[in-house]
């Protein structure tokens, strides 16, 4: 779940299943840019909310149809 908080923001609330079975709930923020190619990019800093202690950084980048 998530909302834009300013113009190529984002937060975002999130939940995942880890490779042990576990539910995991983090908080993201996110840009939204266009790279020198004109490709969207999304890059996130991330965060657990309980339990473990760490947190990350992710990146997506849009490519061409296959």
């Amino acid at each position: 779940m998530g909302k834009q908080t300013g113009a190529g923001k984002l937060e975002l609330l999130f939940k995942c299943l880890t490779k042990s079975g576990e539910y995991r709930t983090g908080r993201s923020n996110g840009i939204i840019s266009k790279n020198k190619k004109g490709k969207l990019v999304l890059r996130f800093d991330w965060n657990w909310l309980k339990g473990i202690k760490k947190s990350g950084a992710s990146s997506f980048v849009e490519v061409d149809e296959v």
